[in-house]
C-alpha cells in the first residue's frame, strides 16, 4: 500500500507541470500587456538625430565616465548626434527651454526614476531635448543635476522621430504604434520617451505618469537587456 502511494505521488509530481501549463494557457491566461508604457512597434531609429550640447552635467551621469575615457580625437566626444550616447538607456523629455512647474516636475520624475533603479542607475541617462535650441536656466536645473540639455531643431526632430519604422520602406509605411496616437515628439499626451542602447525609440509614457510604474518597466528592461 505504501509503495503504491509513493508511486502515485511520483506520477503526480511528474505530470503537475504539464497540467498547470495547459491550465494557464487555456483557462487562466495572464494579461499579455504587462508594461505600463506604450511599446512602439516597430521601433524607430533615432541614432542620427542631430544634437547640440546646451548644458552638460557635472555629476550624476554615468556617461561622464565614458567621455572621460575617450581619446580627444574620438568624434563621439563631440556628442553631435544621439548615437554618441549608444550603450545607455535614455529617458527623454522633449520641450522648449522655458521650465515652469510642469517642466520642473518632469525633471524631478526623471531623476527619481533613475535613482530607484539602484545599482543599474549608471546605465540610464536623462536627456532633455530643447526644441527652441536655447540654453535653459542653469540655476533652475541645479536640483536636477545629471540631466543633459541638448538642443535640436524642430524640423529635424520631427523628421527623425516620424521616420519609417525599422525594416519598412521609406514611403507608404503605416503607423504602427496604436490607433489612438500619432508619433509626435511634441504630443501633450506623452510625458517621456524611452530610447534603447542602440538608439531606437521603443516606448513612451503617458501624461502625468506614475513614477513607480515607470520604474518597473525600466527595471524589467534593464534585467532583460544584454546591451547597455
Amino acid at each position: 500500500m505504501r509503495s503504491r502511494l509513493t508511486l502515485w505521488l511520483i506520477v503526480a509530481v511528474c505530470i503537475a507541470p504539464v497540467v498547470l501549463s495547459y491550465l494557464f494557457y487555456y483557462g487562466i491566461r495572464p494579461d499579455e500587456r504587462t508594461n505600463y508604457g506604450e511599446l512602439i512597434q516597430p521601433q524607430r531609429d533615432l541614432s542620427q538625430l542631430q544634437l547640440r550640447t546646451l548644458i552638460r552635467p557635472e555629476s550624476e551621469s554615468g556617461f561622464l565616465d565614458v567621455l572621460r575615457n575617450l581619446d580627444a580625437s574620438d568624434p563621439r566626444a563631440k556628442l553631435d548626434d544621439l548615437q554618441d550616447f549608444r550603450g545607455r538607456w535614455l529617458i527623454v523629455r522633449v520641450g522648449s527651454s522655458d521650465c515652469g512647474q510642469d517642466c520642473q516636475k518632469a525633471l524631478w520624475v526623471m531623476r527619481q526614476v533613475r535613482l530607484t533603479t539602484g545599482r543599474d542607475r549608471d546605465r540610464v541617462e536623462r536627456l532633455w531635448l530643447v526644441t527652441d535650441n536655447r540654453r535653459p536656466d542653469q540655476a533652475a536645473m541645479a536640483d536636477y543635476e545629471g540631466t543633459w540639455a541638448l538642443g535640436v531643431s524642430s524640423d529635424s526632430l520631427q523628421a527623425v522621430w516620424q521616420s519609417p519604422p525599422l525594416g519598412m520602406p521609406s514611403s507608404g509605411s503605416p503607423e504602427a504604434t496604436g490607433p489612438s496616437h500619432s508619433l509626435n515628439p511634441l504630443s501633450s499626451e506623452t510625458s517621456f520617451w524611452l530610447v534603447d542602447p542602440l538608439g531606437n525609440l521603443m516606448m513612451r509614457f503617458p501624461k502625468d505618469p506614475d513614477p513607480a510604474k515607470m520604474k518597473k518597466d525600466i527595471i524589467r528592461l534593464l534585467k532583460a537587456s544584454r546591451i547597455g
